[in-house]
């Protein structure tokens, strides 16, 4: 592969594009793409769209591409982030939640459900206190 990942942006926010479009937005980058990140902007926007072509039958040249550099865009966990989810854990048990997208996974779809669940936590704790 040559991209970190897509978003389908035109599924998630469908007026953003017209009738029988579709918006991608593309990751180019990071710890396991380095090379791809430093490459000139023509040729990282041809390698996308040649990506894309291949995995989603694309035959149709772009309307529109535009690239904007990120230098630090997803955050590149270490070994200091276990420290950092002991300490939001810890503070869980005080009523303070915290939701990231170091918590539950970098994507769209893993932030949503991250949120889902932690409204539900906070709205059981909260009901705790009330009935306890």
């Amino acid at each position: 592969p040559y991209a970190a990942g897509s978003i389908w942006t035109s599924s998630i926010f469908p007026t953003r594009v017209p009738a029988g479009q579709v918006l991608f937005t593309t990751f180019v980058g990071g710890t396991q793409y380095q090379e791809q990140a430093h490459q000139p902007e023509d040729q990282q926007k041809a390698a996308v769209h040649a990506e894309l072509s291949r995995l989603y039958s694309i035959r149709e040249a772009p309307v529109w591409q535009y690239r904007y550099y990120w230098e630090r865009a997803i955050p590149q966990f270490d070994a200091h982030i276990a420290a950092a989810h002991a300490a939001i854990d810890a503070l869980a048990g005080q009523g303070l939640f915290a939701a990231a997208n170091w918590r539950a996974g970098v994507g769209v779809p893993d932030c949503v459900r991250q949120a889902q669940e932690l409204a539900s936590r906070m709205a059981e704790s909260a009901l705790g206190r009330v009935t306890g």
